[in-house]
């Protein structure tokens, strides 16, 4: 084994430049649907002054409860995959509504109000940037090695650090 010299590189790739165009989703609205009329009700006189009130929470921290009022699961694990099937269009809104297949309640100021489902809306904007990868970084060629057939082979920094020389001089596991 050797440190890599220059002509090592010849025949290899070693700079990649990927050039993206990122479409991400700012922060959605989420609305819940009462399951009926009457829940509407309830929910509107139990919030009172908070009623129609916008509120931001943790995803992951919020749950749907079943009708004894048992956790079921977090918003994050529901509400996500349906957001991101969703199509995204660059500084346009997108709209949509999902129903649940049975009636879930919420959590709303202490008080639990038992929905159909929920309707969301998002915009969406595009950022383009540029990323290289190439041996001043990630690719970093630290020793090169070359076998009897001709094959070369980088070894990393991560995998350097596993073995050491033992009293021999002999490579070997840490």
């Amino acid at each position: 084994m050797r440190e890599a010299q220059e002509e090592d590189w010849d025949g290899l790739i070693r700079t990649i430049v990927l050039n993206m165009n990122l479409i991400i989703m700012k922060q959605p609205k989420i609305s819940w649907i009462a399951f009926d009329e009457n829940e509407r009700i309830k929910a509107e006189s139990l919030l009172k002054d908070n009623w129609g009130e916008t509120r931001s929470v943790k995803t992951q921290g919020e749950y749907f409860f079943d009708e004894q009022l048992n956790p079921m699961v977090n918003y994050q694990d529901v509400i996500k995959p349906i957001i991101n099937a969703a199509k995204r269009v660059p500084n346009e809104v997108t709209k949509g509504r999902h129903e649940f297949e049975q009636k879930l309640y919420v959590n709303m100021l202490g008080h639990f109000i038992a929905i159909r489902g929920f309707e969301y809306e998002f915009i969406s904007e595009s950022i383009e940037t540029t990323t290289v990868v190439d041996d001043g970084g990630k690719v970093a060629s630290l020793l090169f090695k070359t076998l009897e057939s001709e094959e070369k082979m980088l070894i990393f920094e991560d995998e350097i650090e596993k073995w050491m020389f033992d009293d021999d001089g002999e490579v070997i596991l840490k």
